[in-house]
């Protein structure tokens, strides 16, 4: 994990972080969706934050691959590869998550789920 500098929120593609092996966590979900997308299962994110100021975002996937018809049951799960330790499904903890956004990423676009101030 490395954080971006002071004042500048940079995104990478998949490939740069790879080959620079570091970024943050907006890097880490472009990676991560990347994969999913590959290994045929629907990529998404869940960006929060506890003060609607200072944002976080975790890769989400689909439990079933993208052609399976129990895909578009929309049960995904969490995957924050920046935090230590974590495992899929891992989420921080609810106080982190006053605000949230779930977004999903199809191939006509990002589609945004839900948005809820909790």
């Amino acid at each position: 994990y490395r954080q971006d500098p002071h004042q500048y929120d940079l995104y990478s593609t998949a490939a740069r972080t790879i080959q620079v092996r570091s970024g943050d966590c907006d890097d880490h979900c472009i990676v991560t969706c990347a994969l999913i997308g590959q290994l045929g299962f629907i990529p998404g994110a869940r960006v929060i934050s506890r003060d609607g100021a200072n944002w976080h975002i975790m890769a989400t996937t689909s439990v079933f691959p993208r052609h399976n018809p129990q895909a578009s049951t929309a049960r995904y799960i969490v995957l924050d590869t920046t935090q230590t330790p974590s495992y899929p499904g891992w989420e921080p903890p609810k106080d982190f998550q006053r605000y949230v956004k779930i977004v999903t990423f199809t191939e006509s676009g990002p589609l945004i789920q839900s948005m809820r101030n909790s």
